[in-house]
């Protein structure tokens, strides 16, 4: 595959603002964040379960994780830029000179956050967030014959609590669309996984882009050769283990 190396002096680098290069560094660290989320996702997704009730749960369970973890990566996202580019007067600059896409993006953006959003939601109550409150109304109406499973291995990395799981994703759901716990799913993957990265990568390249027209760089063509396609990537939750393994 080939990739363009863009090669940016740092005395260069130091003929935008402070407020800029502080920016430009943030907002790119955002966006290799979500890659590595996306590509984690993907293979997690890639994985082909066995019928074992186990197996799917948990690997259920992992692309919600990721998923999750997406939705507090957004959220911080727009908090960057809030702080970072509309707090600073950034924005008087670049918003003029923001290409096409990146401005859409950005009006999208603000139009998503402006008021109550899932991804706001989910980061606020189950991304690296574990709220009492709605866990416990959904622990309250669990059926009492309802069972408990948790699949116990001698790794511990390989045990699973599939009724936590069970638990915890309820509430995410309920806090959604307690009625419609399908719709609730969609409705929380085509925000988190789909619409606002759209419009946060949109915003991100287009601000690049215009920080780059107005330096000197140099410029070389590099060639990454036997990479593996994303499509053919596993991401298991169980794993076996070697006797050797830490």
């Amino acid at each position: 595959m080939k990739f363009r190396e863009i090669i940016i002096s740092k005395s260069e680098l130091d003929k935008l603002s402070k407020e800029e290069r502080i920016f430009f560094v943030q907002i790119s660290h955002i966006m290799h964040e979500l890659s590595i989320i996306f590509k984690c996702l993907i293979a997690t997704n890639n994985v082909k379960t066995t019928s074992s009730t186990a197996h799917y749960s948990a690997q259920i369970a992992q692309s919600l994780y990721f998923i999750k973890t997406l939705a507090g990566i957004l959220n911080e996202g727009w908090n960057v830029i809030g702080e970072s580019y509309f707090k600073t007067k950034l924005s008087k600059k670049y918003d003029p000179i923001l290409p096409n896409y990146a401005k859409r993006g950005l009006i999208r953006l603000k139009a998503y956050f402006k008021g109550d959003n899932i991804v706001n939601d989910i980061r606020n109550k189950f991304s690296f967030h574990y709220d009492s409150d709605e866990i416990d109304d959904v622990l309250a109406k669990v059926p009492e014959k309802e069972k408990i499973k948790i699949f116990v291995s001698k790794y511990t990395g390989n045990t699973f609590h599939e009724f936590s799981e069970t638990i915890a994703n309820r509430a995410l759901l309920n806090s959604i669309d307690p009625l419609n716990h399908q719709k609730a799913m969609d409705t929380f993957f085509d925000d988190v996984a789909i619409k606002v990265p759209k419009y946060l990568r949109a915003f991100t390249d287009g601000f690049i882009v215009a920080c780059l027209k107005q330096l000197h760089f140099t410029e070389n063509i590099l060639n990454i050769n036997n990479l593996s396609a994303i499509s053919t990537i596993e991401l298991p939750y169980f794993c076996e283990k070697n006797d050797t393994d830490i």
